[in-house]
């Protein structure tokens, strides 16, 4: 569903596929099953919806948004999903590769540019913490909507 709405979205991460739509492009077999894939990806910060009146059609319907990087693991750390190392704590989840927590660690230190040795420097128990307020600061007040 996330790759589906992020094909769709135009230059500014946007797109307002109906539910029906959404259902009949992904071969889904009720609109339930939409409903409730967008609640999670809403849910975890993955979309965000509005309702939005376009022009040449009289009812309104859903705008989704991708929010940025930084909005996504805020939403993911404060809900627990994610630890302060962007782990999954899921503990039934196999752990990272090696290769795939060196990604992790780059495009951490990427985004968070001259704020990284902050959070390097960090105790373990507080990393999720201060990675939270970081990203909030980076993003903004879009962070917490």
């Amino acid at each position: 569903m996330y790759m589906y709405l992020t094909m769709l979205s135009d230059e500014r991460g946007e797109c307002s596929p109906t539910i029906d739509q959404i259902r009949e492009d992904l071969g889904l077999y009720s609109t339930s099953m939409v409903f409730e894939a967008l609640a999670a990806l809403d849910d975890l910060g993955f979309i965000t919806r509005i309702r939005a009146a376009f022009p040449g059609i009289r009812a309104r319907r859903n705008l989704y948004r991708r929010p940025s990087c930084e909005s996504t693991l805020y939403r993911l750390l404060e809900r627990g999903r994610i630890d302060g190392h962007l782990r999954s704590t899921n503990p039934t989840r196999a752990p990272a590769s090696a290769e795939s927590q060196a990604l992790i660690e780059e495009g951490l230190a990427a985004l968070l540019s001259e704020d990284y040795e902050r959070y390097q420097s960090t105790a373990e128990e507080e990393k999720r913490l201060v990675l939270m307020g970081l990203l909030a600061s980076a993003a903004g007040p879009a962070v917490l909507d």
